[in-house]
């Protein structure tokens, strides 16, 4: 029986053979971490190493590749721009989000909370870190790779949002910027003359302060982090026609597209599509080469393997994606819960469970059925209106009730009701108005804040009441809301709020021409 050789790691490169140490001792503290609990930050900072090591090995191989007989440090020029630039970009991104209100949203939020959840969870173990890493990477559809990248600069910082964004800047757009000025240098060698002291500086210009750069650097959006692997996929395929088996190079390739699919998901759609190209444009070559043979076998054996490992390894994410309905998921952000959050309802629940499993996080999960019985609900209002009315359909005098149906408790009820009442009488002003509001505890689920507050109950009755008075005097709709509306200037006597423009009658105009009234 022959021996088992271990490969010999001192014969690699400097940066393959740090890479293979730093993989090796992430192992070694893994097992530790599994067996000792302890060590899971270290973990982390470990990640975090490797990531960046393979992100820069990963951008210097391209380099080689593309620009064989070059080194970086010997382009003046080209490293000159990249740093000055990336040192104006982090700055830039740094002011605009410490220095202003930026309201933050959406993605913001998103791997804000990840990143949150990535600390917290090895804080715990490096075990229970690991399974929620990887449960992230391989099935939810937000996952926490960009998360990896920040985590030491984040690890020593306020752990602030705007602090987030910054180490996000850092992390992730100044390797983009060097993966983007190194497509930039290859359209440069394309042309037959480029002045690149200025090509250059002027490329690094447009990507620092290019808007489509600042807003999801400002907004901790990932789909800018995701540009410095599709740079290199663009890149090492430009000059590649499958002739040979180059294995590194296809290693490069597939590890650039499993990061891009990791990075974010619509990058899956893109690689479809850039590949689809890509191989076509190949086999036309091949045809006219009078290689089609050799190169679509070189093609198999590349590829059919990388996209069994690709899928195989985000079966989870890529079923999640073909099967969802995602205008269903995001449309449920809009008109939800606006103020639902302010009660302290499920909170001492979690805070009460997590005891019970030693400290460990809990996550307290709703069916949609749970949602409407268990969970706030919008005040079900019931209204009485009565309006005196001249024949012409000038408004005389309103009286406004309104019944809110509370439910059990009291979350929000005089706020809501009053909400409402107090924003009857703007709409269609008139000099006697009066306006009672009761909140009525019932056995039905609670009621809570919602987007509106009040405010949408209150119109909706009052519209349909103005199309009954309509009705009733034989006046066009349109003509009697036009005579009615509060009038530029009007200031409301109990808000002392002032209307400064025409928006009401600019709204009615835009409306009725969208439904060609």
């Amino acid at each position: 029986m022959g021996k088992i050789q271990f490969p010999n790691l001192r014969a690699l490169p400097a940066g393959p053979r740090w890479l293979a140490y730093g993989v090796l001792l992430l192992c070694a503290i893994l097992v530790g971490g599994v067996i000792t609990a302890y060590g899971g930050m270290l973990l982390v900072v470990l990640m975090w190493a490797v990531c960046m090591g393979g992100l820069c090995l990963l951008l210097h191989f391209t380099w080689q590749t593309v620009f064989p007989g070059q080194r970086v440090a010997q382009d003046k020029t080209f490293l000159r721009s990249w740093l000055a630039g990336s040192a104006v970009g982090v700055a830039v991104i740094a002011a605009l989000v410490c220095y202003r209100q930026t309201v933050y949203s959406d993605d913001a939020i998103n791997y804000f909370a990840k990143q949150t959840l990535l600390f917290g969870s090895f804080g715990q173990s490096g075990f229970y870190g690991i399974h929620v890493l990887l449960e992230s990477l391989l099935t939810a559809d937000y996952k926490m790779f960009m998360n990896l990248f920040i985590s030491v600069p984040y690890l020593f910082t306020g752990r602030s949002i705007n602090a987030f964004m910054v180490c996000y800047a850092i992390t992730c757009f100044v390797p983009m910027w060097f993966a983007l000025l190194m497509g930039a240098k290859y359209l440069a060698q394309q042309l037959p003359a480029c002045h690149t002291a200025l090509y250059y500086p002027l490329c690094m210009a447009v990507m620092v302060l290019w808007p489509m750069f600042l807003w999801p650097a400002t907004h901790g959006m990932p789909d800018a982090f995701g540009l410095t692997f599709a740079a290199v996929i663009a890149l090492l395929c430009a000059d590649y026609r499958f002739e040979t088996l180059p294995w590194p190079r296809l290693l490069a390739i597939f590890a650039a597209t499993f990061a891009l699919i990791l990075t974010r998901r619509w990058y899956m759609f893109w690689i479809l599509a850039f590949y689809a190209v890509y191989v076509l444009a190949v086999l036309v070559g091949a045809v006219r080469r009078k290689t089609l043979g050799s190169t679509l076998k070189h093609m198999l054996l590349f590829g059919v393997p990388s996209a069994v490992i690709i899928v195989g390894a985000l079966l989870p994410t890529f079923k999640t994606i073909l099967t969802t309905d995602y205008a269903d998921i995001y449309g449920a952000y809009y008109g939800g819960g606006f103020g639902n959050k302010q009660d302290a309802l499920y909170e001492p629940l979690c805070a009460w469970l997590c005891t019970q499993v030693g400290g460990r996080l809990v996550k307290l999960e709703c069916t949609r059925e749970e949602t409407f019985v268990s969970n706030r609900v919008r005040h079900a209002i019931r209204t009485h209106i009565i309006s005196y009315v001249r024949p012409d359909g000038t408004l005389v005098a309103r009286k406004f009730e309104a019944y809110s149906n509370q439910g059990a408790y009291a979350s929000h009820g005089h706020g809501v009701v009053a909400k409402g009442m107090g924003a009857f009488p703007q709409l269609y002003p008139c000099d006697h108005m009066e306006c009672d509001g009761w909140t009525v505890f019932t056995n039905r689920p609670a009621a809570g804040a919602m987007r509106g507050y009040g405010i949408p109950q209150a119109m909706f009755a009052g519209e349909c009441h103005i199309d009954d008075i309509c009705k009733a005097i034989g006046m066009e709709p349109e003509a009697f809301r036009r005579k009615n509306l509060m009038p530029v200037g009007y200031t409301d006597p109990y808000s002392k709020n002032e209307l400064y423009s025409d928006t009401f009658n600019q709204c009615m105009d835009k409306g009725m021409a969208a439904i060609d009234y």
